[in-house]
């Protein structure tokens, strides 16, 4: 699932440098930990936009969103989840993601989700 999220999003007009992957959400929370201090000129923070499904070990999504909104987060976090169920994106929701994917994820969402962000130049005809 992340290697094919990521080249979706890299063959939607993101630089590879900047796509950085986590394989589970604990290491989504060091990550960000980490590179939290980087923030550009703008006062910007390091991540604009955060992929995170629901299932991964050591912490679930929806756990990891939790802490990184609950450590000053404000990027977009999008919940991908294999359940279509109402409680399992109620639950997403409640943790502080803004939006949810149902897989298996298609371009065009993701296209949506990056297309609302101030400097995204990717290509509109992909």
């Amino acid at each position: 699932n992340t290697k094919l999220l990521k080249r979706t999003v890299k063959n939607l007009g993101v630089n590879e440098d900047n796509i950085v992957c986590c394989y589970d959400g604990g290491e989504a929370v060091e990550i960000y930990d980490q590179r939290n201090n980087n923030k550009n000129e703008n006062g910007q923070g390091m991540f604009d936009v955060v992929f995170m499904d629901h299932e991964m070990p050591r912490m679930t999504g929806s756990v990891a969103a939790k802490v990184m909104r609950g450590k000053g987060f404000e990027g977009r976090i999008v919940g991908v989840t294999g359940n279509a169920g109402t409680a399992q994106k109620q639950n997403f929701l409640a943790s502080g993601a803004d939006e949810i994917i149902v897989k298996p994820v298609h371009k065009e969402a993701i296209k949506v989700v990056l297309s609302g962000l101030v400097g995204w130049g990717g290509d509109e005809n992909v």
